[in-house]
């Protein structure tokens, strides 16, 4: 008798084994996975440790690329908050200028206990 799985009916995905019962949990052990020739699989589908150096260089590269941008992106967008930054020192000053004008020279003592 032929050992391993054996599909039940040719129109479903269904399939079939000796030691494999309901309630025969001691038999699963006696089940092994069918060994395949390494010659089985065409050359193009061996994962070579070449392939796998080239796909983990390829993926650091990018990881490499996406923080390059992601620090140029960051470096932008300080460039543009220390611009605001300025603008809002500027009209701080612009403003502190309209109200120690708008109080007069009289009322200064007061204005400069509030700075």
């Amino acid at each position: 008798m032929k050992k391993g799985f054996k599909k039940t009916s040719s129109k479903r995905w269904e399939f079939k084994h000796d030691k494999f019962q309901k309630g025969c949990r001691h038999k699963l052990v006696e089940i092994t996975r069918k060994k395949c020739e390494p010659s089985v699989f065409p050359a193009f589908l061996k994962a070579s440790e070449d392939n796998v150096a080239a796909a983990a260089a390829a993926v650091e590269e990018n990881n490499r690329l996406q923080l390059m941008e992601e620090n140029n992106n960051l470096r932008r967008e300080k460039v543009e908050l220390q611009t605001q930054i300025a603008q809002f020192k500027a009209l701080e000053v612009k403003l502190l200028d309209c109200i120690a004008h708008y109080m007069g020279e009289h009322h200064h003592d007061k204005f400069g206990r509030l700075c």
